[in-house]
């Protein structure tokens, strides 16, 4: 048996191609509603009815497409990719900062930090640690994400 669909809400553009649509759609062998993409290729013939359907206006105004906001600056550090060492000490030395220097910070920071510093094999952006080494070296955010950037190379 064919489900049937009882209602059709929020119809919306998902893509500024305009070629997805999203719908919560309540459909009769069912509690509550389901979110649904539609497409003109959909692959159930329900699915394809209801893009024809949409698409001659028969389930109201369909809104327009939103794009998602810009991602933060913080998610932008979150998504940076891991560094090994290597390519982090090659890239303070680079510039400018001293190993002795950064390694006197570390020292100065305690066991647990010497531990988490030189045990590491690899570096995340965020890690704490990271930007309390970098707070003790005097370096601003951006500076470390101009430097994060060049280690990726190195």
């Amino acid at each position: 048996m064919e489900p049937n669909i009882v209602t059709i809400v929020a119809l919306r553009w998902l893509n500024a191609e305009h070629t997805v649509l999203g719908a919560d759609v309540k459909f009769s062998h069912r509690a509550g509603v389901d979110p649904m993409c539609i497409n003109a290729n959909y692959d159930t013939q329900i699915g394809r009815e209801l893009w024809d359907e949409a698409m001659h206006g028969l389930h109201g105004e369909i809104s327009p497409y939103v794009p998602p906001p810009a991602p933060t600056t913080e998610e932008l550090r979150a998504q940076m990719p891991s560094i090994s060492k290597r390519q982090l000490r090659l890239t303070l030395v680079r510039n400018g900062i001293s190993l002795t220097d950064l390694d006197a910070a570390i020292l100065a920071m305690g066991d647990e930090a010497v531990i988490e510093w030189q045990d590491a094999s690899e570096y995340r952006r965020l890690h704490p640690l990271l930007n309390q080494v970098a707070t003790h070296l005097s370096l601003t955010q951006e500076q470390v994400d101009a430097m994060w950037q060049q280690a990726l190379t190195a």
